[in-house]
């Protein structure tokens, strides 16, 4: 959680920063004093708002591509995750039942699986048409293991904490001034004027540079913690996996993740990783 209010708090000053930089740079002057403080502080807190809403799961869903299994698969996935759900529930004193999680399908070849909001499982057509029951019962309690630990909650409030930095300190004002710009230089030189739209991106891209430089080092930092918030948690979801039963199942699992993946190779590749290593993974589960 500390992770998420540095994300709040930073996230929401690069856009007052934004804000404040275009006001007086189209108006000449600071117009109204105190909005550009609200800006970005209410658009952040908005946004992370979203992201823990049944909204931000289905954006989550419309990006991933999720879809609803059909009856085949559904008749599959039920007696297995009613398996799952009924030794959580007597490990872990829980009482989920499947009317309370939703499973969806996620169009890939790759066996993998995800967990989003408070009560969605993803699972990949890899998964379900080549791994073995205990595979799939192992996965299934690792994703219920990231909703039991408010993992994906957390993840969510991160990622859209970031959403209007990367986009508005990119695009909006970049456009507002843009369009301000030309309509000046228009009426000053007629039909010359956008031909002096290059150097007018150039000079705005100069004025907007402290900005640019703070955004893009503040979304790496965010790129670098994602990962390692991710990685922990990958560790403690296995771990309720070993505490309700599935170690083995979960173990097969990620020595065939092993040999069909490929590892990351770069040193910003492993820094900025959603997952783990898999034989790092099991040598994990398999301490004592």
């Amino acid at each position: 959680m500390i992770l998420v209010l540095i994300s709040w708090l930073v996230n929401s000053f690069l856009l007052s920063i934004t804000y404040l930089f275009a006001d007086i740079l189209i108006n000449k002057h600071i117009t109204q004093p105190t909005n550009w403080l609200l800006f970005g502080y209410l658009l952040t807190t908005a946004l992370m708002v979203i992201g823990i809403s049944k909204a931000g799961t289905y954006l989550l869903e419309l990006y991933m591509g999720c879809r609803l299994p059909i009856t085949s698969e559904q008749q599959k996935i039920e007696p297995l995750l009613l398996e799952v759900i009924d030794r959580v529930n007597q490990t872990k004193r829980t009482n989920y039942t499947t009317d309370q999680l939703k499973i969806k399908l996620v169009n890939s070849q790759i066996p993998d699986s995800h967990a989003l909001g408070s009560d969605t499982l993803l699972i990949s057509d890899g998964l379900l048409r080549t791994a073995t029951d205990d595979k799939i019962k192992a996965v299934i309690a690792h994703e219920l293991g990231h909703l039991y630990n408010k993992d994906s909650f957390i993840l969510s409030m991160f990622i859209f904490s970031s959403l209007a930095t990367r986009t508005v300190i990119g695009l909006h004002m970049v456009v507002m001034f843009c369009f301000r710009w030309l309509s000046i230089i228009s009426k000053k030189f007629g039909k010359k004027g956008p031909h002096l739209m290059p150097f007018i991106i150039f000079v705005l891209l100069m004025l907007f540079l402290p900005v640019i430089v703070f955004s893009w080092g503040a979304n790496k930092f965010f790129d670098i913690s994602l990962g390692f918030m991710s990685r922990q948690y990958t560790y403690r979801a296995d771990m309720f996996v070993k505490e309700v039963g599935y170690k083995d199942g979960l173990v097969s699992y990620l020595e065939t993740m092993h040999l069909i993946t490929n590892p990351q190779s770069s040193i910003w590749e492993r820094i900025t990783a959603a997952n783990p290593p898999a034989m790092k993974r099991i040598s994990k589960l398999e301490k004592v």
